[in-house]
């Protein structure tokens, strides 16, 4: 996993090392209350419930309330007692500003690094909304597809899958010499006719009953590889949940 830091007052919270440090020294912090400080900072601003803590620091075991209670006592002896809001009957909410988050990405593959200077095309949207709370999920998925050429996060709709995969697309804009392109799947109700729409998203020209007599224009040809991201619904593939978004290199 890449690095990944969230900093905030004095503190630094770093979850590869599972270390909380303050002023650049290691606090004593238990793995327990370690968990539940990075479940409430990955959703900083939000209610985290306390089932969801339960999940986070206990999976899959039955605890009691108090054993919570006793970890968050112990992260506001910490970080001091505003650091961490009780939302009665609901849960507990990070309340302390970041300064900043530092995501130490993955080295990009070696061939998308030797085209790098090449200008690179897309289709991704210009402003890309802004991603909370999946700071690790974009770094996981990065480095999934830096050693995979199709990774495909699958899940309920309405979870963020596209702009997950839209957001890792976009660290990949530039290291590529064909570009990143978005394929819209979702509405495709025949599996034959994604051949076609994923060549139209990538410029390309040629019959959708066979592959082989697609063309790749000249300003594209080279090997280099395209990155795309592709929106589809569970039609086009049997065997997922509802709703999926790919990417692949």
């Amino acid at each position: 996993m890449p690095d990944t830091a969230y900093r905030f007052a004095q503190f630094e919270l770093q979850p590869a090392t599972r270390e909380l440090l303050v002023e650049g020294r290691p606090a004593r912090l238990g793995g327990r209350a370690f968990d539940v400080l990075l479940a409430l900072v990955e959703e900083r601003g939000r209610t985290v419930s306390r089932n969801a803590l339960f999940e986070r620091a206990w999976p899959g075991r039955v605890v009691e309330d108090q054993n919570l209670r006793v970890q968050i006592n112990a992260l506001r002896r910490v970080l001091g007692e505003r650091a961490i809001a009780t939302i009665p009957g609901r849960g507990y909410r990070f309340v302390l500003p970041l300064d900043d988050v530092a995501v130490e990405p993955p080295p990009p593959p070696a061939d998308a690094g030797r085209v790098a200077a090449v200008p690179a095309g897309s289709n991704l949207p210009a402003d890309l909304p802004p991603l909370f709370g999946r700071i690790g999920d974009i770094a996981a998925v990065y480095r999934l597809l830096s050693e995979q050429r199709l990774v495909t996060i699958a899940g309920p709709g309405g979870i963020g899958k596209t702009q997950l995969a839209q957001a890792v697309a976009s660290q990949w804009r530039g290291r590529l010499r064909d570009g990143v392109w978005l394929a819209e799947l979702a509405a495709l109700g025949d599996p034959q006719r994604v051949t076609l729409t994923v060549a139209q998203a990538l410029g390309l020209s040629g019959s959708a009953a066979d592959p082989r007599q697609l063309r790749t224009p000249a300003r594209r040809r080279g090997g280099a590889g395209a990155s795309a991201v592709a929106r589809r619904a569970p039609a086009t593939r049997a065997g997922h949940e509802p709703g999926a978004a790919e990417a692949r290199r």
